[in-house]
């Protein structure tokens, strides 16, 4: 049994080498390759949260497969480093992955990345995942047994779907898990470090989180402000349209009367003088 095991948490820590594998991939609708199937998506994302350290990364895998398979002419991962393997797994590995893993890499992928004790268990829902994905009744080669997850048919999958079904596969009825702890992590020091950088996280968060508040608060009050000066504003136009509306029915009063004054003069005949002759 490999006590030296990767753990299916998913949290993070600062000063670990790789990136974070889980950081912008929480469910299958994530992938940025939108020609992967969904039953691609799943597996690749079933992986994923499988191999991961605590650090939610990938990096121990990569060790593992460096040392077990490096020196074997031959292997996929033969001559390679870390780097190496972090830069080809990629393409099925990860939310830019082009393709989903093919079954010789899922083998060597679980028995690098998951204890003894565990590798039979969730090497046969990923046999199951790869089924679908494939189009397969069974992978070839493998004579183990076939597994579906209880979210094998959903349309969307979430990570934390898969770690939660994990944990219960692999707690034998305890709250801990059966997956030996990662590699460092039994440290003081280690852990240490990392609670004083959660905690500056967490410290440098709650500060943001109180900045935002303040100004939506500002804004808010802006807002209400605006709204009020809109209402009066209104108030204000509606009046002037009153005034507006009496005005013209005033004009239109004042034209009918000036009408009707000027049909109702009466018309003055003037007579003719006879002006006396001039004296001769």
């Amino acid at each position: 049994m490999d006590d030296d095991d990767v753990s299916v948490c998913g949290s993070r820590a600062a000063g670990r080498r790789g990136q974070a594998a889980l950081a912008k991939l929480p469910t299958t609708d994530d992938f940025t390759n939108r020609k992967l199937t969904l039953h691609d998506r799943k597996l690749i994302l079933f992986l994923l949260v499988t191999l991961v350290d605590r650090y939610d990364r990938l990096t121990d895998t990569y060790d593992r497969l460096v040392l077990a398979y490096g020196g074997r002419e031959g292997h996929w991962a033969f001559g390679k480093e870390v780097a190496d393997l972090q830069k080809g797994c990629a393409s099925f590995l990860g939310r830019g992955a082009r393709r989903a893993p093919r079954w010789p890499e899922i083998v060597d992928l679980f028995a690098a990345g998951v204890s003894d004790r565990n590798r039979a268990r969730i090497l046969a829902f990923a046999a199951g995942l790869h089924c679908r994905a494939a189009g397969v009744e069974r992978p070839a080669g493998y004579a183990g047994p076939i597994a579906y997850p209880i979210w094998v048919d959903s349309p969307r999958v979430y990570a934390t779907q898969i770690r939660a079904e994990l944990i219960e596969l692999t707690t034998n009825g305890s709250d801990v898990l059966d997956l030996p702890i990662p590699r460092g992590a039994s440290d003081p020091a280690d852990l240490a470090a990392e609670v004083v950088a959660l905690k500056a996280e967490l410290l440098d968060r709650d500060r943001r989180l109180r900045t935002a508040m303040e100004s939506l608060r500002h804004k808010a009050a802006e807002l209400s402000n605006l709204g009020h000066r809109v209402r009066a504003l209104t108030g204000e136009l509606n009046i002037l349209r009153c005034s507006e509306t009496v005005l013209r029915n005033e004009v239109h009063v004042l034209r009918r009367q000036t009408a009707r004054l000027l049909t109702d003069v009466p018309t003055v005949r003037i007579r003719p003088v006879a002006l006396p002759a001039p004296p001769g």
